[in-house]
């Protein structure tokens, strides 16, 4: 039965429009309507005024003129990611993740026990109650029955009580959190990294494909969002010791987040620290360079051995995942443009044979003639982009920046966080479409390792192989 659902507390202020869309058959959504237009207005003023605030705040950094600019950026990408899904694909998760939240916050003005039992639960798990009627509306039925998808969906109607339900308003909300948090991960780059010249830190705050994909009202944003925030945490927890258990809370949220949303994203956060700290060890236990390099590689060595012990059956579950997940996006329900990176094998040895060509895939696909699709275009021309970049990286002065960039702690890093999100991204995804949303966040990192000056000075005496951080000089 088809049900026009009403945000509960503004029934009477809203008008209707021309323009609305069924979805999933149950709801019909609008989102013209004269309340819709009001929130979003408040709320962009609004937005634009805490932007001000905390960048009157931050006056003496020079690179702050980029901050609303920052912003803009993101709400420009995120009202044209909002609108493609709106009108040319007439529904997806955007919506989808919309439509449940409201039947969400509507049940929490019906019934906050119920809504907080919901919480708690989806169509899959076990002994599940549905608290939802013909007030309240009904959840799109393939969003409620993925844990991952509904508990975006909860996150999401958090916000509803604040917006009214509208739709854009909700759009600007996310652009602001994901505008502030990756101007924080620029903040952090260009006070930490020994080689962050303006250039290469204006590059990376504005990638379109990055703002499209990770932005408006979807999971992308959210990963996106926590991956900016928790990185430069990484880095700064002993930094400033009054705030450690602020940034501990910060971490648990994150994690906890993280872990109903895209699991396997907690192994892309943690394990490249491992080898960051292998770096940090082998300094501290040695002072010449070749005994360094060879405790790394042994300190490299033993860290794949515990990381393949602790992971044990849980890695041993991913895998399953990813073999399903790769068999199920091959399956005919999904007629998405497809590309394939060779044979199929899941096991160790198998992910090793196919991990070079998914870190190809998920790093520089699609190329320009895969991508002529609307969604895909943006993501072609980048595609020429960076290789163009990693072939001037390669061109000059390749070895001594690769010497640096696997002597610096914060590179180390990145190079590690690119490579294992590119091997499952590459691996998993089957799809440009789920492929370009997934490895979005790694785009940044990769284009920053790219973006080394080209010319790399070791003062006399000292070797690349033996240099630190505050031993290198870089020109642009």
């Amino acid at each position: 039965m088809n049900l026009f659902i009403n945000f509960l507390p503004l029934e009477s202020a809203r008008f209707s429009t021309d323009f609305s869309l069924m979805n999933d058959w149950t709801n019909k959504l609008q989102f013209f309507t004269g309340i819709d237009i009001i929130m979003t207005i408040m709320w962009l003023v609004l937005s634009i005024v805490i932007l001000q605030f905390i960048k009157g705040l931050n006056r003496e950094k020079e690179y702050y003129k980029y901050y609303m600019w920052n912003f803009y950026f993101h709400l420009f990408f995120a009202v044209t990611y909002s609108i493609y899904y709106i009108f040319f694909v007439q529904g997806g998760d955007c919506v989808a993740y919309w439509d449940a939240s409201l039947r969400l916050t509507n049940l929490l003005y019906q019934n906050p026990e119920n809504y907080f039992h919901e919480l708690f639960q989806y169509q899959g798990s076990k002994d599940y109650i549905n608290y939802y009627n013909n007030v309240t509306g009904i959840p799109p039925d393939w969003i409620a029955k993925e844990r991952e998808g509904y508990f975006c969906a909860k996150i999401y109607s958090f916000f509803n009580p604040f917006t009214q339900g509208s739709f854009f308003a909700l759009v600007v909300i996310t652009s602001l959190i994901s505008s502030i948090a990756s101007f924080h991960l620029f903040d952090f780059l260009k006070r930490n990294s020994p080689f962050a010249t303006r250039n290469s830190s204006i590059l990376i705050l504005f990638i379109p494909s990055v703002a499209f994909w990770c932005s408006g009202i979807s999971k992308d944003v959210i990963i996106y969002t926590i991956t900016c925030i928790i990185i430069p945490i990484f880095f700064q927890f002993n930094k400033e010791k009054e705030k450690r258990l602020k940034r501990i809370l910060i971490l648990i949220l994150c994690f906890y987040i993280t872990y109903k949303i895209r699991d396997f994203m907690l192994l892309v956060f943690i394990i490249p620290l491992v080898f960051t700290y292998n770096l940090r060890l082998s300094r501290y236990l040695f002072e010449g360079a070749f005994m360094q390099q060879l405790s790394r590689v042994l300190l490299v060595a033993i860290s794949i051995f515990t990381i393949g012990l602790f992971i044990g059956k849980k890695g041993d579950e991913l895998k399953k995942q990813a073999e399903q997940q790769y068999q199920e996006f091959n399956s005919k329900s999904y007629t998405g443009k497809k590309f394939q990176i060779g044979e199929s094998d899941f096991s160790n040895l198998g992910i090793l044979k196919m991990a070079p060509m998914a870190i190809f895939s998920a790093v520089f696909r699609p190329l320009p003639w895969e991508a002529l699709s609307p969604g895909l275009i943006i993501n072609g021309i980048e595609s020429v982009f960076l290789i163009v970049l990693l072939l001037q990286f390669i061109r000059k002065n390749f070895w001594s920046k690769v010497s640096f960039l696997r002597n610096d702690q914060t590179t180390v890093y990145f190079i590690y966080f690119v490579l294992i999100l590119a091997v499952i991204t590459g691996i998993t995804s089957v799809l440009f479409g789920v492929l370009v949303r997934v490895r979005a966040p790694l785009l940044p990192f990769f284009l920053f390792l790219l973006l080394i000056p080209k010319k790399i000075e070791f003062p006399a005496g000292e070797n690349s192989e033996n240099a630190t951080d505050d031993h290198v000089q870089l020109k642009s």
